[in-house]
């Protein structure tokens, strides 16, 4: 098994079976990519399927087809964590050098490896996953943010000819989303505005992130205006806010032990750049705070689930 960044500094293998899953679909999508790139004429001859869409049977059926030697078949199944029969991928992983030419390549929503319990009662891998695990012509990928020079480094390579010091810009401007550094890459290499001096203008943050910023900094009344000047994107603010009260925390206990930020980084698991971001504002952020702040967000997100878009704003500002 193997996280994202394992998986990039091993050169991107495209193995025969790969099992994808993990939070960050953005990552999830750069294998998909890379693979599709790597099988010699997978582009051309490439089924794709969608679990609990299509349905099963044709889904195992495209899966066990087998090209006529010196050929290559790419399958690929989105949704993967809906499928019923898993276990009909143990024969397919099994099969030998018959099978050389097939590529399969599964993308599940799972945020982590499906697990069982065992006749003990200890925790083990799904038995389909267990067999891909163990074969020499599979791999499970599983899609977690790089941390500090891993995630520079993917930062970089969404736009071309940035060094570290300038993907560390380009994700603070982003908001450290992910998929807002992916955009800003492809519209930078769209429109030829690769310069870094277009960070600030095409790495904006994800939707609702401005306010969330500004809010975390104490600047109320910026916040407030910012959400007045475009719709506030509501679930989206309340999530990074989520995200970001985790954050400061973690800073804040870093600082209050002492710790260097490369050490708040290691053992805490702080990205470096968010760390240099909210250093000065984290020590406001005490337990007691914190849990307020908890609290606040978890009746905003209620109010905006039940449909209470208006107003949503201003008790956040005004109760931050």
């Amino acid at each position: 098994m193997a996280t994202f960044s394992q998986w990039l500094r091993a050169g991107c293998p495209a193995k025969r079976i790969t099992w994808v899953c993990g939070p960050e679909q953005v990552l999830a999508d750069d294998v998909v990519s890379a693979i599709c790139s790597a099988v010699p004429g997978g582009g051309l001859h490439c089924g794709q399927y969608s679990a609990g869409a299509d349905p099963e049977r044709e889904i195992w059926a495209a899966c066990a087809v087998i090209p006529p030697p010196g050929e290559q078949r790419l399958v690929i199944v989105r949704d993967a964590h809906k499928l019923r029969r898993p276990g009909e991928l143990v024969p397919l992983v099994k099969a030998g050098r018959e099978a050389a030419g097939l590529h399969l390549l599964f993308v599940s929503a799972d945020a982590d490896f499906p697990r069982e319990r065992d006749g003990d009662g200890k925790s083990v891998l799904a038995p389909h996953l267990a067999a891909l695990r163990d074969s020499r012509y599979g791999q499970l990928i599983r899609c977690v943010p790089p941390k500090d020079d891993d995630l520079l480094d993917w930062a970089a390579r969404c736009w071309p000819g940035l060094g570290r010091n300038a993907a560390w810009r380009l994700l603070e401007a982003a908001g450290g989303d992910l998929g807002a550094v992916r955009a800003a890459g492809a519209k930078a290499v769209a429109t030829g505005l690769l310069a870094e001096k277009y960070i600030p203008v095409l790495g904006e943050p994800p939707p609702g992130g401005q306010f969330a910023e500004l809010l975390v900094r104490g600047d109320r009344a910026a916040a407030l205006a910012a959400a007045r000047t475009a719709p506030l994107a509501a679930g989206s603010a309340i999530g990074l806010l989520d995200s970001r009260l985790g954050t400061l925390a973690a800073i804040r206990d870093g600082q209050r032990r002492g710790l260097e930020d490369k050490d708040i980084a290691s053992r805490l698991g702080v990205p470096r750049f968010l760390i240099g971001a909210y250093r000065d504002v984290a020590h406001a952020y005490d337990p007691a705070r914190v849990r307020a702040c908890r609290e606040l967000l978890a009746v905003a997100d209620a109010a905006w689930r039940t449909g209470a878009d208006r107003g949503v704003a201003e008790v956040l500002a005004a109760s931050w």
